[in-house]
């Protein structure tokens, strides 16, 4: 049986070497279900019960959400696979309101998706005929165009750029598509959106009072600037921005239950499998503290350092940089009162609230599903031209060498097979996560396939007046032009090239 890392890759194959009406829905479920082991069941299950708890709340459209989930998955044991896009489809309809909403209208879209994807998983006779093919079409065109326009008319991205997970050379692909953003990686410090992986204070005591970049574990919160969505977006845009790269945590900081998104930003993440993340994360910040403590203002010799860094003293490291080691993937979605959370205390409630946030993300990109799954992503979700084979962002054995940094001088192997025992809640949290960029991917390959772009959004423009050169790209969809377009295209182009979206209150 085939992981899901390797079923996305080979979706995308499917999705570009069979002909549209040539029975691409069948190919994709037939090779899901024969060739995917059972967590992917598991994690669909997963994914449709945290939508449900996500949307339990007073409001209509929260409880219209509800109600469209226990609709198209409720009866899927007593049903064909025909009925059940059929419900599929005329649910979708009945429920159109959802899409006003930027959240429920992502929660909906991978709701249904799920439930389709674990009805065929689960039935014995899988057999279907081309009206279920053609309903397959048709929400997939609703839930594209809801999401280009959703996504034009927010006109802002953050990024939660979760350290040593791609961060870096996804900021430079914004950067190459001409997104406005803050010099360097778009990060804006008065908004607070720095990384604070080491505690300054333990590393001082440690090394003799030497201080050292990243040293911002013990400061708690953000800005004035940064601490409603209002005032995130305010200040943004007073800059001109529509990209914004965030390597802190989700916003809120009272408790983690009022930890939200900014439903106002379209919001990206990319994952990476935890041990390879938390490997990559513990050499990096070990050549940054070599060439700090060795370099010409440091005071620790060469054999201290050693003694120090590389002796795989857990206590040490829980000390320096307690949150980098320790479920950092999970700390980086429950908010500023969660991050700082002791170490080892991470549990399953803050596995659930992780998941309730990550399904509220636009986007989720797998990174260790390979290129081709990111560059579809990011061509048909965003609108940016580019591979990311394109890029020239120096990679993690190359950034070592320039800090006269090896591996094998400091392997630390017993460290991190101490500390790879503890992550198991940040491996929950990826397994959802890769699911979702599954559900993602099938979501724009199939639009993909049925000949559905971005540019669709020029129709808008033109239509709202705007007059903007063909190859201008400006970020993509967060380009001004798409912007404008989609924010006075009337209400019968937004019906018919996406679920006009409202502006939500701040947080």
């Amino acid at each position: 049986m085939l992981s899901v890392v390797v079923l996305i890759s080979t979706l995308l194959f499917l999705f570009v070497q069979v002909p549209q009406g040539a029975g691409l829905l069948l190919e994709v479920l037939r090779y899901a279900s024969e060739n995917v082991d059972k967590s992917l069941e598991q994690e669909l299950r997963v994914i449709i019960e945290v939508s449900s708890l996500a949307s339990r709340s007073s409001t209509i459209n929260s409880a219209d959400l509800a109600g469209l989930a226990k609709h198209v998955c409720a009866a899927r044991c007593n049903t064909t696979f025909n009925q059940t896009m059929a419900n599929s489809k005329d649910s979708f309809e009945r429920f159109w309101s959802l899409t006003e909403d930027p959240g429920l209208a992502i929660a909906t879209r991978r709701s249904v998706l799920a439930c389709i994807i674990l009805h065929w998983i689960l039935q014995k006779e899988r057999k279907f005929d081309d009206h279920a093919e053609k309903d397959l079409e048709n929400i997939t065109r609703w839930f594209y165009n809801v999401h280009l326009h959703s996504v034009a008319q927010r006109g802002l991205l953050e990024y939660l750029h979760i350290s040593k997970s791609g961060g870096t050379s996804f900021s430079e692909a914004a950067a190459l598509n001409d997104c406005s953003m803050a010099p360097g990686i778009g990060q804006v410090e008065e908004l607070g959106d720095l990384p604070r992986w080491i505690n300054g204070t333990a590393f001082e005591e440690v090394t003799g009072g030497i201080d050292i970049m990243w040293s911002y574990y013990s400061t708690k919160g953000r800005p004035s600037e940064g601490q409603t969505c209002t005032r995130r977006r305010a200040y943004l845009k007073e800059f001109g921005y529509n990209y914004v790269s965030n390597e802190f945590t989700l916003h809120g900081g009272s408790s983690e239950r009022n930890t939200h998104v900014c439903p106002q930003m379209v919001n990206v993440v990319t994952l990476r499998d935890p041990d390879t993340r938390l490997a990559s994360h513990l050499h990096y910040m070990l050549a940054r503290v070599k060439k700090r403590l060795l370099g010409k203002n440091g005071k620790v010799d060469e054999g201290n350092f050693f003694d120090i860094f590389c002796a795989g003293n857990v206590t040490v490291w829980e000390r320096l940089a307690p949150t980098a080691i320790d479920n950092y993937n999970v700390r980086s979605f429950i908010g500023e009162r969660g991050f700082h959370m002791p170490v080892g205390g991470i549990g399953p409630e803050d596995v659930e609230i992780a998941r309730r946030l990550l399904l509220q993300f636009d986007l989720v990109l797998d990174l260790d599903a390979g290129s081709e799954t990111v560059d579809l992503a990011i061509q048909q979700g965003l609108g940016w031209n580019l591979s990311m084979l394109d890029l020239h962002v120096r990679s993690s054995s190359w950034a070592l060498s320039k800090l006269n940094y090896s591996k094998e001088d400091c392997p630390n192997d017993e460290l991190l097979r101490t500390l790879r025992n503890r992550q198991n809640p940040d491996r929950a949290l990826y397994s959802t996560g890769r699911t979702l960029a599954l559900l993602d991917g099938v979501f724009l390959g199939v639009a993909r396939a049925l000949g559905l772009r971005p540019v669709v959004l020029a129709t808008m423009e033109v239509a709202a007046g705007v007059l903007v050169p063909r190859d201008e790209t400006g970020c993509g969809l967060m380009r001004p032009a798409a912007v404008e377009g989609a924010r006075r295209g009337d209400a019968a182009t937004a019906r018919g090239g996406g679920g006009k979206a409202s502006r939500s209150s701040a947080k």
